[in-house]
């Protein structure tokens, strides 16, 4: 379980962090490479990873726009759908750790991971919604505070996430890999 979360841990780092410096110096296709080379030794074991690996698959080769496009207007489309994707992707991974903990036996961590979940796609939605309409309203000190709030939240959740990934490393599940 430790090399194979390790794979997915460093896979997000990757894929989160975007330095520009002409192309993206952190490519995402490796970071979903990554993702999908650690997902693949779960399949066996945890049917939901079946869903992910595929996810992850697809993210490889639809990425590869990002690594020299920078998320200019002209390509929004293409930002929007790959966003949605990787939600998707982020979704089945929340499944897969709360499953491995299912079978950890460890009750309070899939309490966790369910809770965090929940949080985290609750607060992404909400802030998908207030985006759709921030464009159409006027600029005032409550937009900045609430957007500011929202962004603040994302990346906590986003640290709770990657917090969660490095510890389910440590959750005893015997696997065939």
């Amino acid at each position: 379980m430790d090399k194979i979360f390790q794979k997915i841990f460093w896979g997000y780092i990757i894929i989160s962090f975007d330095i520009h410096i002409f192309i993206d110096i952190l490519i995402d296709p490796l970071g979903y490479f990554m993702i999908y080379k650690g997902i693949k030794q779960l399949v066996k074991d945890f049917p939901i990873a079946n869903k992910s690996k595929i996810v992850s698959f697809g993210l490889i080769f639809y990425s590869i726009p990002s690594v020299i496009l920078d998320n200019t207007l002209e390509w929004n489309w293409y930002y929007t759908i790959f966003s949605f994707i990787d939600l998707l992707l982020v979704f089945y991974i929340f499944q897969l750790i709360i499953s491995i903990a299912k079978a950890a036996d460890e009750f309070a961590f899939e309490k966790r991971a369910f809770w965090t979940g929940t949080v985290y796609f609750i607060n992404t939605f909400i802030g998908l919604f207030i985006s759709s309409f921030v464009p159409n309203l006027p600029v005032s000190n409550t937009l900045y505070f609430i957007t500011l709030l929202m962004l603040i939240a994302a990346l906590i959740l986003e640290i709770m996430f990657f917090v969660l990934i490095w510890r389910v490393r440590k959750l005893y599940v015997p696997i065939n890999e």
